[in-house]
């Protein structure tokens, strides 16, 4: 069955994140399956522990943002739900895009990481006159290509043109924001939808009885 993806919510990156921490409010809310918020949180340290990786370690930091996306896909087959919900299953473009570049990089290839320096601004969004310029090390995979999921389709999974749309997408932004911010985002959307998709389920079981 192919998956539909919607683009309405993608919209590009204009800034990035300091703190990769999950929200409060998602937090709590999964709070009643610990171990999907055990595997939220685990995924985000990996992704924290990448800009601290050494330079000379690209291959770590590829191993690093491997387990960032296996403890991310991995909450599929810990769902306690009737009907899971899988990274996919809302369609949205980012979330398709991390669930196969995890089957990628786990059965296929192994991440090549690029980085370089840019000098961007810090400070608070709601005050940018105030923001002091730093030096900010960007880092991004350096290996995607469309061609290495042509079996996607194939398969009927979604159709080229959706994910051609989406890799697109997530490789500019990544190379423009970096592959932390990316990923960071993915995993907040992500938890976002399993908090709203528990509370779904609880209110349904609730009613069943």
């Amino acid at each position: 069955m192919t998956v539909s993806m919607d683009f309405n919510n993608l919209t590009t990156i204009d800034r990035g994140h300091v703190f990769l921490t999950l929200e409060d409010s998602i937090k709590k809310s999964l709070g009643v399956e610990p171990e999907i918020l055990d595997r939220i949180e685990n995924s985000l340290e990996f992704i924290r522990k990448i800009g601290g990786a050494n330079q000379n370690e690209d291959r770590f930091q590829g191993a690093l943002i491997r387990a960032a996306l296996t403890e991310l896909v991995s909450i599929e087959d810990v769902q306690h739900t009737r009907h899971k919900h899988r990274l996919n299953t809302s369609g949205q473009p980012l979330l398709c895009v991390v669930r196969e570049l995890r089957n990628f990089q786990i059965h296929v290839s192994s991440a090549i990481i690029d980085d370089e320096k840019r000098r961007l601004f810090w400070g608070n969004v709601a005050n940018p006159e105030e923001a002091t310029a730093v030096e900010w090390k960007i880092r991004w995979i350096d290996n995607i290509s469309i061609g290495d999921f042509k079996h996607l389709w194939k398969r009927k999974k979604y159709t080229r043109d959706d994910f051609v749309q989406a890799l697109s997408w997530f490789d500019d932004n990544q190379r423009n924001w970096g592959i932390e911010e990316v990923l960071f985002r993915a995993i907040s959307q992500y938890g976002r939808e399993m908090a709203n998709h528990l509370a779904t389920a609880g209110k349904m079981a609730l009613t069943s009885r």
